[in-house]
């Protein structure tokens, strides 16, 4: 449970006294909106202000109001961006894993624009915000998202490719920018040796607050640590634990989406071309 001091509390209500007129009735579902931000910017007023009001804008850009009723996915995202939701950490935030070392990123720039690639990962933030805004909404600075990072497979030429990691600090920026506060743990796991030059370019936008909760495992080590925070029959085989699908399947390929490499599928599809995804 977090505390304020009586300094905080007043600089997250002239937060709030600033702002209200621009929020919206879905953004204050969240009773920690203010907080949060105030938080962020070390309760400097007018930071926070600042912050919050980029965040107002950028809701706006992105249809945030409506993204979990009006936005369709497109199909090359859930078929080609292995991102998926495990379950609830044992303090109830939302366990997601990404596969990104078998992710075919060369093949995914080929298919999209960053900007629809971020959209499609605000809406999967927004699909665990609500989920666990709705179970433990009342709790001040409720920290919603616990994500896992498995860059298994990753290769020499991905972790070095420009453009994947320009558009990674542009989607980890976004975050960042939006979603402050509110991450619980972040658990890299399967890390090859040269994904130090990867974290390299990601780390200086990263806040020090967020690095203190980056655990940085190589191929020993992780399973225990997810562990530490997940239920053992709610987490994957694969990942340490007792889940399986119900026909023994230990990577529960049901809820789980497995990178795909070197997909031919990707690298001759024109630019914005569906693709069949057999969702």
């Amino acid at each position: 449970m977090n505390t304020i001091t009586e300094e905080e509390n007043k600089v997250i209500e002239e937060l709030r006294s600033r702002t209200i007129d621009d929020v919206t009735p879905k953004m204050l579902e969240d009773v920690s909106l203010f907080y949060r931000f105030a938080k962020a910017r070390d309760f400097n007023l007018e930071e926070a202000e600042a912050m919050l009001r980029k965040h107002i804008a950028w809701r706006k850009e992105m249809g945030i109001e409506t993204i979990l009723t009006d936005y369709q996915p497109p199909e090359v995202f859930l078929k080609y961006v292995p991102t998926s939701f495990v379950c609830l950490e044992k303090t109830g935030s939302a366990v997601r894993i990404l596969d990104c070392g078998r992710t075919d990123a060369k093949g995914l720039w080929n298919v999209t624009k960053i900007k629809d690639l971020a959209k499609f990962c605000a809406f999967r933030m927004e699909e665990d915000k609500e989920m666990v805004i709705k179970r433990d909404g009342n709790e001040l600075g409720k920290k919603i998202f616990y994500p896992i990072y498995d860059f298994e497979g990753m290769t020499y030429a991905n972790a070095v490719n420009m453009k994947t990691l320009q558009n990674a600090i542009y989607i980890m920026k976004m975050f960042l920018d939006n979603y402050p506060e509110s991450i619980k743990r972040i658990v890299v796991i399967n890390a090859p040796i040269y994904f130090t030059w990867f974290y390299a370019a990601m780390k200086p936008i990263i806040p020090p607050v967020v690095i203190q909760k980056l655990k940085i495992h190589g191929t020993d080590g992780w399973k225990e640590t997810l562990l530490e925070d997940i239920d053992a029959n709610e987490l994957p085989v694969y990942l340490g634990g007792n889940r399986t699908d119900p026909d023994g399947n230990q990577f529960c390929e049901t809820f789980i989406v497995r990178g795909k490499t070197h997909s031919q599928e990707l690298l001759h599809t024109k630019p914005n071309q569906k693709i069949n995804s057999g969702i």
